[in-house]
């Protein structure tokens, strides 16, 4: 026998229904994601794209963080030359 919840709706057709809402939601929103790593720091980067007009929304981590790294890779690369 199935299972009916407050609505009156069964567990199959609540499921089924919120679906539904996450596949509309993800074409209202309409963005792609892109995966990289980054060459001087290792980093994986992730890039959010409006699917439409292929425009950069997000960088995470920006690039600002990244140059940080990268900066910071450096100074540690010296500080262990130094000290050989």
């Amino acid at each position: 026998m199935a299972e009916r919840y407050a609505s009156g709706e069964k567990l199959e057709e609540q499921v089924d229904n919120a679906v539904d809402r996450i596949n509309d939601f993800v074409q209202i929103v309409q963005r792609d994601l892109q995966f990289a790593v980054d060459d001087a720091t290792g980093k994986t980067i992730v890039k959010v794209f409006d699917s439409q007009t292929e425009e950069l929304i997000r960088q995470l981590p920006p690039d600002e963080l990244l140059a940080i790294a990268e900066h910071l890779a450096e100074v540690r690369g010296l500080l262990l030359k130094e000290q050989a």
